[in-house]
């Protein structure tokens, strides 16, 4: 999920200036060339914010299917002249769905504590269309109906302001606030046996 987050975080930190943004990736350049940025206030910082995530959504969905189909990888090649059974069947790749996320959100309340702090609480709830014959369990159903709030901390630069941080509210934490940046990624280290090997 953080992985998510990421593009469009480095799209929203280079929308300081109107200018041509020289950040590495075309994908992000044209994120900020198509979605209007409007900084002039905290909730309007927090839209630009929505629009842009909804902009990554569409891109990734556009080039999921430019993607050509059947077996991408050509290492199955030599699975399938040793796999038979189930473990051979197993090699066939789900059918690939090519969709974009889509969210209701709200803000809630808009709190500014300083000429350059403000926070902003919002609640987001997933409306993605269900896959044909995908069934809910009770917590997931649960979830999906009563969705997440998000705390939003933003910062004045100049006349703009921008995202400082994101919290997720999270009953499991004591602190029910889940900071959504500030740890930094890791590679995970290869310490476990699983799946076939």
């Amino acid at each position: 999920m953080r992985k998510l987050f990421l593009l469009p975080v480095v799209a929203l930190a280079a929308c300081g200036s109107h200018d041509s943004p020289s950040v590495g990736s075309a994908q992000t350049a044209s994120a900020i060339q198509k979605v209007e940025l409007q900084l002039g206030s905290p909730d309007q910082a927090v839209k630009t914010w929505w629009r842009i995530r909804d902009f990554a959504e569409a891109e990734s969905k556009a080039n999921c299917e430019k993607l050509p189909r059947g077996d991408e990888l050509r290492s199955t090649k030599y699975e399938r002249a040793i796999y038979t059974g189930t473990a051979l069947a197993d090699l066939e790749p789900p059918p690939r769905t090519c969709s974009a996320d889509s969210y209701n959100r709200e803000i809630i309340e808009v709190k500014v504590e300083s000429e350059t702090r403000a926070i902003v609480l919002a609640h987001l709830k997933p409306t993605t269309p269900l896959p044909a014959g995908v069934t809910l369990t009770v917590g997931q159903a649960k979830d999906r109906e009563e969705g997440t709030r998000y705390r939003y901390i933003l910062e004045k630069v100049g006349k703009e302001w921008k995202i400082a941080q994101m919290y997720r509210y999270a009953e499991y934490r004591d602190d029910l606030w889940e900071p959504v940046f500030g740890e930094p990624l890791q590679p995970t280290p290869h310490y476990f046996v699983v799946g076939a090997q």
